[in-house]
């Protein structure tokens, strides 16, 4: 009777520790060309890789939480059902790359003819990726999630693994880190194709059935989809479309350093949501504040600590050439501090059955940060990117607090922590220590 849970409980750690070591890969990956190329042709590569992956993950129409859902809600048509939606994935990645062809010469202007043509050729792996998630969506429907990990992860140890190697060989150039990022891509879909053909091998019938069944999921919840990845990756559009590749460089250097702070927030979040969801408002209130006040100490703390040795950072793992990406780098961390505190609040939404609230938020996000981009990136360039960063996080934030009393119906939780608070935080961490370090001496 307790192997399901206990199942459950070590999917989910093995799922949390795969995110940690995807963020930590991802940032060796970084450092890693960040040094092999410089700060120009760095920004260059960025928008190469970038192109067919953006471009995959705009036309999705929530086709993998649809396979889930299908998936988990007819397990007698699951071969069907997954023939159809690995076919229909190839299509609109294809598709993709098609109106990616005509959005690149416009979004890519500015850039040297080489760049622009290189970003193109990119595009014919954009229904690898389509696919790729896709298939990711299907082993995680099917319970096959230890496989489902590896997949995610495998494409940044490849990359890192591609980088040394030109980094020993002298071999680095746009198109060979570009090369080293990209193709990895194709050996996971493989490998996800054979796992898949093994536990569920895919079957082509009742297209028009299974396709309408698909769909109708998708289109009804695309739109969050939507907004949730042009969240992320507006600020990479917008600073692409206006700045040159050198600054584009420096920029993604910079959000790769602040935004490790969002492992704190997604950590506090798997753990306050389930322990809210059903609960009371004035207990999800409660819960929630007290995630809120601890996230304001943790990722504080942590931000501090970043900004006094920002410049350090850099230095030691990029280098000097890097240096002026300071002038994004501290106005990000001022929004990933923002930013971690509307996840955590978000989860008072969520516990209340009240997602319709978050979509509102992350369109607001969207819109705010389309607009402050437009204004500040042309003319303050690097730190104009910064700044509309922490424009559409403060906007956002406003628009939590208004769902908190027109949405719930409720007062917005206390954020700043009382003394006493912080006290019994550290009193606590310090038995856990102990508990630990007695643990270890026992063994």
């Amino acid at each position: 009777m307790s192997a399901k849970p206990t199942r459950t409980r070590f999917h989910v750690i093995q799922t949390m520790g795969t995110n940690l070591a995807i963020t930590l890969t991802t940032v060796v990956t970084g450092v890693l060309s960040a040094r092999l190329l410089g700060p120009e042709a760095k920004g260059a590569q960025s928008v190469i890789v970038m192109a067919p992956s953006l471009l995959a993950s705009l036309l999705t129409l929530a086709l993998p939480n649809s396979l889930v859902y299908a998936l988990r809600r007819s397990p007698e048509s699951q071969r069907e059902v997954m023939g159809v939606a690995l076919l229909f994935s190839l299509v609109l990645g294809s598709v993709a790359a098609l109106c990616g062809l005509a959005i690149i010469p416009v979004w890519l202007g500015h850039y040297d003819p080489a760049t622009v043509a290189m970003a193109k050729r990119a595009l014919v792996l954009t229904p690898v990726f389509h696919l790729t998630s896709t298939v990711n969506a299907g082993l995680q429907a099917l319970g096959l999630f230890t496989i489902y990990n590896i997949a995610r992860w495998l494409p940044p140890l490849l990359t890192a693994a591609g980088l040394l190697v030109l980094w020993t060989t002298h071999h680095a150039s746009v198109l060979t880190v570009s090369l080293a990022y990209l193709l990895v891509t194709i050996l996971t879909l493989i490998w996800g194709l054979v796992c898949i053909l093994k536990a569920c091998p895919p079957r082509i019938a009742g297209v028009l059935t299974n396709l309408k069944r698909l769909l109708s999921y998708g289109i009804r919840s695309y739109w969050a989809d939507l907004l949730g990845t042009l969240s992320g990756q507006l600020d990479r559009i917008v600073v692409a479309a206006f700045l040159p590749a050198r600054a584009v460089g420096l920029y993604v250097v910079a959000v790769s350093m602040a935004n490790t702070l969002g492992v704190f927030s997604s950590a506090l979040v798997s753990v306050f949501f389930p322990l809210s969801a059903g609960k009371s408002m004035e207990e999800i209130t409660r819960n929630v504040g007290k995630a809120v006040r601890f996230a304001v100490v943790l990722v504080g703390c942590c931000c501090l600590f970043a900004a006094l040795l920002g410049p350090t950072l850099l230095r030691i793992l990029y280098g000097r050439s890097y240096l002026p990406a300071l002038e994004a780098f501290y106005p990000l961390l001022v929004a990933a501090l923002v930013t971690s505190l509307i996840n955590v609040l978000l989860v008072a939404f969520l516990a209340s059955n009240h997602p319709g609230h978050v979509s509102i938020v992350q369109f607001v996000g969207v819109a705010s940060g389309a607009l402050w981009m437009a204004l500040l990136v042309p003319r303050y360039g690097l730190a104009g990117a910064g700044l509309s960063v922490i424009g559409s996080s403060v906007t956002r934030l406003v628009a939590v607090i208004i769902g908190f009393r027109k949405g719930l119906g409720t007062s917005f939780p206390r954020v700043l922590p009382v003394p006493s608070e912080v006290l019994t935080w550290l009193r606590q961490g310090m038995q856990v220590v102990g508990k630990v370090t007695r643990h270890r001496v026992g063994e």
